[in-house]
């Protein structure tokens, strides 16, 4: 089944630049790992300093291997240095997958 992270985080304006840079850093890198069918970050159009994380895994282990990779840990440090005011994150696995 796929698995498929939905994340909402909001930063504070001293951690937003830093945030983006670190984030530039690791998506080249996640779409090369085994599983991944997608993963972006994108920035809200309306909120300040919100950023929105979405992932499509072909599976719950190949996540879990993407959560334990050298990049992944290395950018959790960083973000866990930044202020974040909220974080809602969401996971789903999924049982059917169709076009819109």
């Amino acid at each position: 089944m796929t698995t498929v992270v939905s994340a909402r985080i909001q930063l504070h304006s001293d951690s937003w630049q830093a945030y983006l840079t670190a984030a530039r850093v690791i998506v080249p890198l996640t779409r090369e790992e085994k599983g991944c069918i997608h993963y972006g970050f994108s920035i809200d159009l309306i909120e300040d300093c919100v950023v929105w994380i979405s992932e499509e895994w072909e599976s719950e282990d190949d996540l879990m291997a993407h959560l334990q990779s050298p990049h992944v840990s290395a950018f959790i440090a960083l973000a866990e240095e930044m202020q974040i005011l909220d974080a809602d994150i969401k996971k789903y696995t999924v049982s059917e997958v169709g076009g819109f």
